[in-house]
């Protein structure tokens, strides 16, 4: 527990841990399942010659997306038995 609190302590993005990282990775995919690629979608119907590009697997980011944001009910389960701090 030491060293994740002397990564999240230190000032820069690049060293404060993976956790940031993976955030942003979420971010960019999540960007371009909801907004890239349905424009990309809409720019196939107008231009046939154009390949459709291919989804990002949602359910993969979404348990990633829950994960980080700490949605995944664990914590509501430790409230229940009591060990919560």
């Amino acid at each position: 527990m030491a060293v994740n609190a002397a990564e999240a302590a230190n000032s820069s993005v690049f060293v404060s841990g993976w956790r940031p990282a993976v955030g942003w990775c979420c971010v960019a995919a999540l960007g371009y399942q909801y907004v890239v690629y349905p424009v990309l979608l809409w720019a196939v119907t107008f231009y046939p010659n154009l390949t459709a590009p291919k989804p990002v697997i949602s359910d993969v980011l979404m348990e990633l997306l829950f994960g980080l944001l700490g949605i995944a009910g664990l914590r509501a389960w430790e409230k229940t038995k009591g060990v919560a701090r």
